[in-house]
């Protein structure tokens, strides 16, 4: 699955960043005939009005810039997320894979916009330093010595040959990196329920493995960060040599032309700059690679169907179904097929010991079903409209409310199998009635197969 960076936005955000640095490069030109009406005295008022406006109108492009690129994110964002859903929507092994949930969930949940954010920021800083160092090249050496075109080309191949030979290590620490990020931000989520849980014991645990995994990330970056900057500098000193010897003898040249020495003078802090670019844009050529090597990851990681998940294992002979027709062992799932009717309508509780694969039987159901089940899993963290209203409630009215809206678009949704992994959980016993009522007058049009505890099977047949 790709991360799609390039969209309407993205182009249009390109487009007005190229006018910016078109406004910025024509303000070299107003700058160089401003300086030569100063040094003959005439027509300079004309020109000190065209450089102010120039500096108020790059405004325009400058704001369109941040909004299209911007828009671009999250464009991007939602079609990769939404992509995601519709390739990999059922693939319930991997709810239940400890294998994928813990790592593929962090590239979900952080990762992913992290680097798609990161990814835009990079290409807006790209088309903004490409854009200006090419334009200020052409003009400079059109107003001052064309020789700079070629200075400028012979960085190109130095840069070039810069980053190939630090290729291989910049690889290598990006990995490291991260590698070590997505470790961290996997202590997270269990760090949140052992902080509110509040065991002195397992909060003592959690936090030692975090200073451990944060100290390690941290040094993972450092080393990253360490490597970008000396390799960009010795870059700069590689590929600005050229540069620099033009302006060095341009400026030897205009000995005595009092008209050129004013017009380098005048031009000196945008060449600097133009060095300073050409030094900013090496820099994110040397991440390139870092940055196609992170999203890359990203689309990797988030590809489930590549990847098989751990499956349960089932212990049949440990395994029972209760129906109004009475108590069945079962063997198989073929069992379960008789005792149901083919998935007639009706209530049927799967009771076990504990292990013995009751969830893994309903999550394989699932599997084989597809869109005919309804699955609701004793732990999850499925949306519901209930989640939009934010309100304050208990765990089980939570439930109770998330039941009710189930049951209202069973049949909407083309469901004919509902199966329940414990929903008594959270329930007070006056609760667990009413719903258990509920689900009987469900169970007169679509079949609904439960796991339940021993205890809650008790009242289930009662």
């Amino acid at each position: 699955m790709k991360v799609k960076l390039l969209n309407y936005a993205t182009a249009l955000g390109v487009f007005f960043a190229f006018i910016q640095q078109s406004i910025v490069a024509v303000s070299i030109i107003i700058i160089a005939n401003l300086s030569e009406s100063i040094a003959t005295g005439s027509g300079f008022i004309l020109w000190l009005c065209l450089y102010g406006i120039s500096l108020t109108v790059v405004y325009i492009p400058t704001t369109l810039v941040n909004y299209f690129f911007n828009k671009a994110k999250y464009i991007t964002y939602e079609d990769y997320i939404i992509t995601f859903a519709d390739q990999t929507i059922g693939q319930i092994e991997h709810f239940f894979s400890s294998n994928s949930r813990e790592k593929e969930e962090a590239y979900f949940t952080h990762e992913a916009w992290m680097i798609i954010d990161e990814d835009y920021d990079f290409l807006k800083d790209m088309a903004h330093l490409v854009f200006n160092i090419v334009l200020s090249v052409l003009i400079l050496s059109y107003l001052i010595n064309k020789a700079l075109i070629i200075a400028y080309a012979l960085a190109i191949p130095l840069t070039v040959i810069c980053i190939l030979c630090l290729k291989h290590l910049v690889e290598k620490r990006s990995d490291a990196a991260q590698k070590n990020r997505s470790r961290l931000m996997q202590m997270l989520s269990p760090g949140w329920d052992t902080i509110l849980i509040g065991n002195v014991h397992n909060l003592s645990v959690w936090k030692s493995s975090f200073r451990k995994k944060c100290s390690e990330s941290a040094d993972a970056t450092r080393k990253l960060d360490l490597t970008l900057d000396l390799s960009a500098f010795g870059m700069v000193v590689i590929s600005a040599a050229p540069v620099l010897v033009v302006i060095g003898f341009s400026f030897y040249d205009a000995v005595g032309d009092i008209a050129l020495l004013t017009l380098l003078v005048a031009t000196t802090p945008r060449q600097l700059g133009t060095v300073q670019y050409l030094s900013d844009a090496i820099n994110l050529f040397v991440n390139l690679n870092d940055k196609i090597r992170r999203t890359r990851q990203l689309s990797e990681n988030l590809s489930l169907e590549m990847r098989p998940a751990t499956s349960g294992k089932i212990t049949w002979n440990s395994i029972y179904l209760t129906s109004k027709d009475g108590r069945f062992k079962l063997n198989g799932f073929e069992d379960l097929l008789i005792h149901t009717n083919n998935y007639s309508n009706g209530r049927y509780t799967i009771t076990g010991d504990n292990g013995s694969g009751k969830t893994t039987v309903l999550a394989k159901l699932k599997l084989d079903l597809k869109n005919k089940a309804y699955l609701l899993p004793n732990k999850s963290k499925m949306f519901f409209f209930n989640d939009l209203e934010q309100k304050e409630a208990s765990a089980g009215e939570k439930t109770s409310e998330n039941l009710h809206e189930i049951f209202s678009n069973l049949r909407s949704d083309g469901v004919t199998v509902l199966l329940l992994d414990e929903w008594s959980a959270n329930l007070d016993l006056d609760n667990f009635r009413k719903l258990s009522k509920t689900i009987d007058e469900v169970s007169r049009d679509f079949c609904v197969i439960e796991v339940v505890h021993k205890l809650a099977s008790n009242h289930v047949e009662d």
